[in-house]
């Protein structure tokens, strides 16, 4: 090697100092015509589709006055309604044209919010939780008496916390769980884009949250958790 043995001091070149001082020079130079384009970045709130602070606050706050909010997921849109509310429920359930015989599964902002709609809440369901949230892991616990019968399904409420920016966001924002029951009239394909929710409910009354279009996919994995014991309800996206 031509630098094997030859000491350090002795390997240094006159142009060597005037090199560090143009590889600095350029890196200033860089730095100062950059800084208008990284002040053009959008920021997390402006990627998620332009959807800014306050039309996400007066989608909450519709869902706090009864109101349908249509939101997209890690997989298609969703209808929301303050899943507490009986009468936003039944309103939901008109617009979907089903009934309530078939319960709703929630999103809810984390664990805590959970529990509160939960009469028993297990280690094994927090560890589940702790494992797979925010994602698609739907959880069924026993639920307390007061909970309108829509939301429950044999003694059970299920809920997850969803991992897409716009849905936790909205039920954050919402501060209270929300139904996350697909954006389409029962016996129709899911919307994957919010133009489908338009044309799927035209002329309706419901706020809409334009996410931009959602991948599909398979639905959110259900699991009836008693104790220790856990029952697959419906294989989805989590595989236990």
């Amino acid at each position: 090697m031509i630098f094997g043995n030859v000491p350090a001091a002795s390997r240094r070149q006159p142009w060597l100092p005037s090199l560090r001082w143009w590889r600095w020079l350029l890196f200033a130079v860089i730095c100062l015509y950059s800084f208008p384009y990284f002040d053009k970045l959008p920021s997390v709130q402006e990627m998620v589709n332009d959807i800014s602070a306050e039309v996400l606050a007066a989608a909450a706050e519709a869902i706090r006055q009864g109101g349908i909010v249509a939101f997209p997921t890690e997989t298609y849109y969703g209808l929301a309604v303050d899943a507490l509310d009986a009468q936003a429920l039944q309103r939901l359930f008109a617009l979907k044209g089903r009934g309530g015989a078939k319960a709703s599964a929630l999103l809810v902002a984390d664990f805590v919010m959970f529990s509160e709609l939960c009469a028993e809440v297990s280690s094994r369901a927090h560890e589940l939780a702790a494992r797979h949230w925010p994602g698609p892991l739907t959880l069924a616990l026993p639920a307390r008496s007061h909970l309108p019968a829509a939301i429950v399904a044999d003694g059970c409420v299920a809920a997850r916390v969803s991992s897409h920016p716009v849905a936790h966001a909205l039920v954050v924002a919402a501060g209270r769980p929300i139904t996350a029951t697909s954006a389409n009239p029962a016996g129709t394909a899911p919307a994957r884009t919010a133009e489908q929710v338009r044309a799927y409910f035209a002329g309706q009354d419901f706020h809409l949250l334009d996410g931009g279009p959602t991948p599909g996919g398979p639905p959110s994995t259900l699991v009836r958790v008693t104790g220790a014991e856990v029952e697959i309800l419906r294989q989805g996206a989590v595989l236990l």
